[in-house]
């Protein structure tokens, strides 16, 4: 049985491949950057498609490992060119709303929702066994065993995340319907 793969997959393979012909008979890797780029000229999509191109070069990139440094933090952000973009428009929305420091917000929660893992268990929900690779049967005490951050800035950072996931499902839906009429 093989599983479906999702938009986000098709079109972060589509922008990771060397091939983007267009062909009559099937539909390829340029067919869904053609559409990517239709879905994205609508200004109530285009955050949602920056957002599904933000987190494609945050998976290609190295993941953060346990013990990151702050050079290290800065190097990905660094790699991530989508994140300039996706930030101010998240800025924008938080300024919009009068929130206090709107950049600030914008900027905690993106990082947030690119990697939501605990940071101290590394999503694993447990402690670590001093001086071994092994789990303990203590729940992490960062996390409260939930193997996710803490969501910065209480209810304006939720507000904020509801947007975003709200912007990365109208960018979905919009490739979609784009997609459909590719099909052969």
């Amino acid at each position: 049985m093989t599983e479906k793969t999702t938009i986000e997959e098709t079109y972060s393979r589509a922008g990771n491949t060397s091939n983007l012909a267009v062909e009559a008979d099937r539909r390829g890797a340029g067919d869904v950057l053609i559409a990517a780029g239709m879905v994205g000229l609508n200004p109530s999509k285009s955050l949602g498609m920056s957002l599904m191109r933000l987190h494609s070069e945050f998976d290609s990139a190295a993941r953060l490992r346990e013990g990151a440094t702050a050079i290290d933090i800065a190097l990905l952000a660094a790699r991530l060119r989508k994140l300039p973009g996706v930030v101010g428009l998240v800025t924008e929305r938080a300024a919009v709303w009068g929130m206090e420091q709107p950049k600030d917000k914008a900027l905690a929660v993106v990082l947030w929702w690119l990697d939501k893992r605990c940071k101290r268990c590394t999503g694993r929900l447990y402690e670590r066994i001093p001086g071994s690779p092994g789990l303990s049967n203590i729940r992490c005490r960062s996390c409260n065993g939930t193997g996710e951050a803490h969501l910065p800035h209480g209810s304006d950072g939720r507000r904020l995340v509801n947007y975003i996931e709200a912007s990365l499902h109208a960018g979905r839906d919009g490739l979609k319907r784009r997609l459909q009429a590719f099909e052969v």
